[in-house]
């Protein structure tokens, strides 16, 4: 049963159809499009069934939700007596989104997910440059966003911290163990003169989970409660990951992390395939080039966008997963999938930006 994988037409920047055509022998068959922005595909369609009698076929299906600017793979499938058979694979390249008035998305609705992310080159692969971005959304508008660069992993860290009670300005903490044993960590509050103010805080955060908490919640109001200016000492015998926000009132920003002690990568874990599709992909996540970022928030008026440049001299590919609190799988939707799991392929000087989309399919940052 030879198939053939056609031409993708009526490309825009957020949609596709994707064409093929089956020559068939007489008995019922079915048929789909596997697709992705990598050569191993990893998403499939729903299936086309034909009937009996069918001699030749043609195979169509719409892709939407599509993410812009970006070189996607797919393949004509068919399945009868027990077997596939595969189309050769084709491709094809979405356009620049055009420039919109921002729309209300998805990210304005619900309570809000959050998180972290390891991206996690693939075995060939140098690791790309990687930037992150916070934001908090409302009728289609950016009120408050941040960017941060992620730090080394640390067994000694320490950042600035500057709480004032009548500004509402406080201080928020998220701490990662991505290893596989309970991680207890230290916290230390020094004032300005060196001094310690009450008694340094142990948060025991058990294996690949998060802990996020304020200052205030740490330490309790009476020892801060008339403000403090000073800094946040953090120590542990295991590595961990950490990063700090800065609220004024609906106001952030975000907080660099000094490391006293780094430890490059990322300690490994072995995802088997979940339900559906890429929640999670098969494969491991962490390993020596991998990067770990802290603090992942989307819906309930959050968004995060991970931007990742290709600055060597071949094309750099990997993937990005997503976790809850709980250190498990958390599919979210982001470059107009739902998935846990997102891949990236980025040539020589490119960009790969992930992110929750509008109808547009623009970033709402």
């Amino acid at each position: 049963m030879p198939v053939t994988t056609g031409e993708a037409s009526a490309i825009t920047f957020n949609s596709a159809t994707l064409n093929g055509k089956i020559k068939a022998g007489g008995s019922p068959f079915g048929a789909w499009f596997e697709y992705g922005t990598t050569p191993s595909l990893g998403t499939r369609t729903e299936v086309h069934t034909f009937r009996e009698n069918t001699t030749t076929a043609n195979l169509t299906h719409t892709l939407n939700d599509l993410h812009s600017n970006t070189t996607y793979y797919f393949r004509a499938v068919v399945y009868r007596r027990g077997a596939n058979v595969l189309g050769d694979i084709s491709t094809f390249t979405t356009p620049h989104v055009p420039t919109t008035r921002p729309e209300t998305s998805e990210v304005e609705r619900g309570e809000v997910k959050s998180g972290y992310l390891v991206i996690t080159p693939d075995g060939s692969s140098d690791a790309p440059t990687v930037t992150f971005t916070y934001g908090t959304i409302s009728k289609g508008a950016v009120q408050s966003q941040a960017g941060f660069g992620p730090a080394m992993m640390a067994t000694d860290a320490s950042m600035f911290i500057e709480v004032i009670p009548s500004i509402g300005r406080n201080i928020g903490v998220a701490i990662v163990n991505p290893g596989s044993n309970v991680n207890a960590v230290t916290l230390t509050l020094r004032d300005e003169n060196g001094f310690i103010l009450g008694s340094p805080t142990n948060i025991s955060v058990a294996s690949h989970q998060q802990v996020a908490k304020f200052i205030n919640e740490l330490f309790g109001t009476d020892v801060i409660s008339n403000g403090f200016r000073g800094s946040l000492r953090m120590q542990s015998a295991s590595p961990f990951a950490v990063m700090g926000l800065r609220f004024a009132g609906t106001v952030f920003s975000t907080l660099p992390i000094a490391v006293a002690a780094g430890i490059s990568g990322v300690p490994s874990i072995t995802l088997a395939a979940g339900p559906t599709a890429n929640s999670p992909a098969a494969g491991t996540v962490g390993g020596a080039t991998a990067v770990l970022i802290p603090e992942f928030a989307i819906a309930g008026g959050w968004a995060t966008q991970v931007a990742l440049v290709n600055n060597s001299n071949a094309t750099l590919a990997g993937r990005i997963d997503v976790f809850d609190t709980s250190g498990r799988p958390m599919p979210v939707k982001m470059n107009g999938e739902t998935r846990s799991t997102f891949t990236y392929s980025i040539p020589v000087g490119g960009t790969f930006i992930l992110s929750p989309r509008d109808l547009n399919g623009q970033s709402p940052l």
